[in-house]
Formats: structure tokens, C-alpha cells, sequence
């Protein structure tokens, strides 16, 4: 099974049975081994589950499964995610987010539309800043990678401390210690219980006032009125929020008029791309996120 507006490629041995939320289920579903996951609602998802009998397996397009573990999968199926899927282009996004607030397009923006020429311009630049990576996996590799091509001195923050090729990388105990030298903190992290609102009133007090936040992980993994009052307050030069709780931000979140706040509906990956045959979905590419 896959969801209507999906398009997957041609692989043999496999047919594809159409799914859509607004229409009543095929009969194929009752026989469907597997049904591959994408922009589906919960309840939705729940509705297949309970008519899919002969389902075994559950491949979600997605690098996170925190959504998916929500729905409570009956034991027998086993779950895989795509930790490589998204390295192009949230790395892409998360680069133009970084250089966008370097040359301060921003303000340009702004500036653009009260028709006012400043000059100069107080542009900025990634090369020799400090990047911090905080949730240093596939995606968080593949940035360091493009950063450090750019001259920027990256640090990984993940479980295990060591080196990645020319980025060292720091355990949370060590993640205190480089706060005050951070420029730009990257946050790439999942949705779990130990990640809630990591990036607190504490840590963010840490950061020096020239440093930006940029978040293309999960948005629970921000304590949102922390940030805010960091921003009001100028305990830090900005944040570009990829993600934010609850999504789509609400129309009169503070965030929207915050001059220091730039927050985007989730562009990271764009469902064009994610439902192409970039996705390359066959036997063995995905990794296993949970056995049930």
C-alpha cells in the first residue's frame, strides 16, 4: 500500500495498492504485506491498519519514527525508516538557511520592502565560524561535510564522543563546554522523551549573544517560550526554525512578528522529491527502526 499522491518506482515483484484518505479502501488492502508511509494522518493510518490483515511491514519515508512508534504497532510488524533519504536536501536547506543568515538576506528583505537603500551592508560569513551540530548522525555528517568544505569549524554532538573525519565530536556531558564559543548551533535532533526541550532558558543563556539557532530536526526538541524570551530579551542574535510546535504555526504566534525569528513550513523536504523516484525504495536500502 502506499498513499494515492505517492509515486514510487516500478519494482519487480511488487504491486502497488493506491490508498487515499478521502476514498473508500481498495479490496487489495485486506492481502497488502506492507504499505509504505507518507503524509498519512494518524486516524487514517489507524483505519488501514485495522483492514490491512496480511500486513507485515511498515517502510516510513521519513529519517524519524517517532510518529509511527505513536500509533502503537501491533507486535508483528516491523518498522523501517530512511536515515539516508533526506541527507541531500535538508542539507541544502539547512546550508541556505546558515547563508541566508550570514549575508543578513533578512534584512534585505526588509529593507527591500520599505524601498530603503543602507549601505553597507553588514554582511557576514560562514567561513572560520564556529558551527555546532547537536544531533550528529546521517544528516548532521553530511552538513559538517558541506560546512567544512566552506571553512567553518564544525563540532558533532552525539552519544558517543570521537572524531568524523576532521570533526570532533562531544557527548551532551561535554555540549556546556563549547556553548559560549557557538556562532551557529545546528539542531538535528528526533522526537524522543530525552530530547524534549533540550534547547532550554539554561542552554541558550550559554550561547553568546552573536550566535543563531537554527532548527531542522524536531520542533518538540525546542522549548518555544525559552527561545522567545531569549529573543526578546537579545540573549541571542536569532533563530531560523525549520520546525516548530504545533505545525503549521499559528497565525498570531509571536514568533511570526519577531524581527530575530524566522520560521519556515517545514521546507526541509519537499513532498515532490520525497514521493519521486528519488526514493529508491526496494529490499535492503532501509534501515530497521524497531522490530515489533
Amino acid at each position: 500500500m502506499v498513499s494515492g499522491h505517492v509515486e514510487l518506482p516500478d519494482l519487480q515483484g511488487i504491486e502497488w495498492v493506491k490508498v487515499f484518505p478521502d476514498q473508500d479502501l481498495p479490496v487489495a488492502v485486506t492481502e497488502a504485506e506492507g504499505l509504505v508511509l507518507w503524509t498519512l494522518s494518524r486516524d487514517f493510518v489507524r483505519r488501514l491498519l485495522e483492514n490491512a490483515h496480511s500486513l507485515k511491514w511498515i517502510q516510513t519515508l521519513t529519517a524519524g519514527v517517532d510518529h509511527v512508534l505513536a500509533m502503537n504497532l501491533p507486535e508483528h510488524i516491523t518498522l523501517y525508516r530512511a536515515p539516508n533519504l533526506h541527507e541531500e536536501l535538508v542539507t541544502e536547506h539547512t546550508l541556505a538557511l546558515l547563508l541566508g543568515i550570514a549575508r543578513r538576506l533578512h534584512v534585505l528583505r526588509d529593507q527591500q520592502r520599505e524601498h530603503r537603500w543602507t549601505h553597507p551592508h553588514p554582511f557576514g560569513s560562514i567561513h572560520s565560524r564556529h558551527v555546532v551540530i547537536w544531533g550528529y548522525g546521517n544528516i548532521g555528517r553530511a552538513v559538517g561535510n558541506v560546512l567544512k568544505v566552506m571553512g567553518a569549524h564544525v563540532t558533532g554532538v552525539r552519544t558517543q564522543r570521537g572524531t568524523d573525519g576532521a570533526v570532533p565530536i562531544i557527548t551532551p556531558a561535554e555540549f556546556e563546554r563549547v556553548l559560549p564559543e557557538t556562532d551557529y548551533l545546528v539542531m538535528i535532533l528526533p522526537s524522543t522523551p530525552e530530547t524534549r526541550h533540550v534547547l532550554n532558558r539554561e542552554v541558550l543563556e550559554l550561547l553568546p549573544p552573536h550566535a543563531w539557532v537554527v532548527n531542522v530536526g524536531r520542533g518538540d526538541a525546542v522549548n518555544q517560550n525559552d527561545l522567545l524570551v531569549a529573543l526578546q530579551q537579545d540573549h541571542i542574535a536569532g533563530a531560523a526554525l525549520d520546525v516548530t510546535t504545533p505545525e503549521p504555526l499559528p497565525a498570531d504566534h509571536p514568533f511570526w512578528e519577531s524581527a530575530q525569528c524566522d520560521p519556515d513550513p517545514s521546507c526541509g523536504l519537499p513532498e515532490r522529491q520525497a514521493a519521486g523516484q528519488d526514493a529508491g525504495i526496494h529490499a535492503g536500502q532501509s534501515v530497521p527502526a524497531g522490530c515489533r
